[in-house]
């Protein structure tokens, strides 16, 4: 990425309360604002670990919470030890040099986030700058960790306990139920994939994952990758939304497999077949609006604490 600016995707952040008291059909939710300011409150934010792998690592680099708004800020690192290492040019002698990277060391890199409770205080406008490799379901995995992490913390109850709608009393006091909450991050609707799709129909897709393994004994055969076939059934019902979230739904129970690259063929008005390309790590550049910000002053791609520049021109999107 440059570093004087930054492309920003735009979600929406939904909450659900559900609960497993009796009698209860429409259970109680806090409003968002107050669901996040207890977490800032109540969790230690900071240094909360999202992946954990041997040359992998996310978590939560710093944090801030504005009581005025409601806006919860979040500085998400993500270390990957498996990408290579930096190579820099001299412009002036042509002369090159490696960063060095050790085998013990990944490259970091930063994702800002800004999460604004709406109105209705039921969701909230969510903002991401791109280029790091953390995706929207991040903001889900971080909230829903800190929530059952202070779920029976004496001072987070007011947004976990509700007074039971029979309003049936004990020894004086009103009888409560407790509810945990869900949170869905979705993309604003974005145009590449939409686009292809809207122009023709779907028929088919593969999953592909890139692993150079050996075909034939010797080694002279190698097998480049690995894929897996999808079709629809009624092809005309696929939408880019239906695609991302059935590979989200899959990916789920699949953790272990590690597809990079979907590939999506369709049929075009004209009766051509095309093939969209899409990075599996990163749908969210397919399906989603953003937006670019010009930064007052180059900022590498990896910070330690929340860049005000960044936030700033981020909060002026919202």
């Amino acid at each position: 990425m440059k570093t004087n600016e930054r492309t920003v995707h735009f979600y929406d952040l939904n909450v659900k309360s559900f609960s497993r008291a009796d009698g209860v059909a429409n259970p109680g939710c806090a409003p968002l604002r107050q669901v996040l300011a207890t977490i800032f409150a109540r969790y230690q934010l900071i240094g909360t670990e999202l992946v954990n792998r041997p040359t992998l690592t996310v978590d939560v680099a710093d944090a801030s919470f504005d009581s005025q708004t409601g806006i919860l800020c979040l500085l998400i690192n993500r270390a990957d030890g498996d990408r290579s290492d930096v190579t820099f040019k001299d412009f002036g002698s042509k002369g090159r040099r490696k960063g060095n990277k050790t085998k013990f060391e990944g490259v970091e890199s930063s994702c800002h986030v800004v999460i604004k409770p709406t109105s209705d205080d039921r969701s909230a406008l969510v903002l991401m700058t791109m280029g790091s490799g953390v995706s929207s379901a991040a903001i889900e995995k971080v909230l829903s960790i800190a929530l059952a992490t202070i779920k029976d913390d004496a001072g987070a109850q007011a947004i976990f306990r509700f007074e039971h709608p029979s309003g049936e009393q004990v020894a004086g006091k009103p009888v409560t139920y407790k509810v945990r909450y869900s949170f869905d991050c979705l993309g604003f609707k974005g145009t590449v994939l939409d686009e292809a799709l809207s122009k023709g129909t779907f028929e088919s897709m593969q999953l592909v994952a890139h692993k150079f393994d050996k075909f034939d004994s010797g080694g002279n055969l190698q097998i480049e990758e690995y894929s897996v076939g999808v079709r629809a059934l009624v092809p005309e019902t696929v939408t880019g939304a239906a695609i991302k979230n059935a590979f989200r739904h899959y990916m789920k129970k699949n953790a272990g497999h590690n597809y990079d690259q979907l590939r999506i063929r369709y049929k075009k008005h004209d009766g051509d077949v095309s093939v969209a390309s899409l990075d599996a790590n990163n749908l969210d550049a397919a399906f989603t609006k953003k937006e670019k910000i010009k930064l007052d002053v180059g900022l590498d791609e990896q910070q330690a604490a929340l860049s005000p520049d960044i936030i700033g021109k981020m909060l002026a999107l919202s």
